[in-house]
C-alpha cells in the first residue's frame, strides 16, 4: 500500500509523537513519501473510562501533556505491537510448514562438512 502525504505542516524535533505516527505506519507496511505525519489532522471521538483509569491517566500524563496526546501515543504503541505480533506469528506460520524441508537440509549441510 503507497500513501502521499502531503502538508504545509513540518517535522520537529520537538514532536516525537510524529515519529511514533511514522513508526506505526512502518509496522503496517505502508510506504510513504513524507517521514512524519501532521499530529493536527484529527478527528474528535469520545470514549468512556472508568474513575480509577482516568486518574490514572491524568497521573501519567502529568502537567504540560494532556489525555489525548497520552491516549493516541497508548493506542498507537498498542497497533504497533499487535501488527508485529500478527507479523511475527505469520512468518512463525511459514517456518512452520518448511521446517522439515530446512532441518533435512541442515542435516545434509552437517553431513557434507563432516565428510571433509
Amino acid at each position: 500500500m503507497a500513501m502521499d502525504v502531503k502538508s504545509e505542516s513540518h517535522h520537529t524535533e520537538a514532536n516525537p509523537a510524529s515519529w511514533v505516527g511514522m513508526r506505526f505506519l512502518e509496522s503496517c507496511g505502508v510506504e510513504y513519501s513524507l517521514v512524519w505525519y501532521d499530529r493536527s489532522m484529527r478527528v474528535k471521538t469520545s470514549v468512556t473510562l472508568s474513575k480509577e483509569t482516568v486518574r490514572a491517566l491524568d497521573q501519567a500524563a502529568g502537567k504540560g501533556s494532556n489525555r489525548s496526546r497520552l491516549i493516541e501515543e497508548a493506542v498507537v504503541d498498542f497497533l504497533s505491537r499487535r501488527a508485529r505480533s500478527e507479523r511475527d506469528a505469520r512468518d512463525r506460520a511459514i517456518l512452520d510448514r518448511v521446517a522439515d524441508e530446512l532441518n533435512r537440509e541442515m542435516l545434509d549441510v552437517l553431513a557434507d562438512q563432516a565428510d571433509i
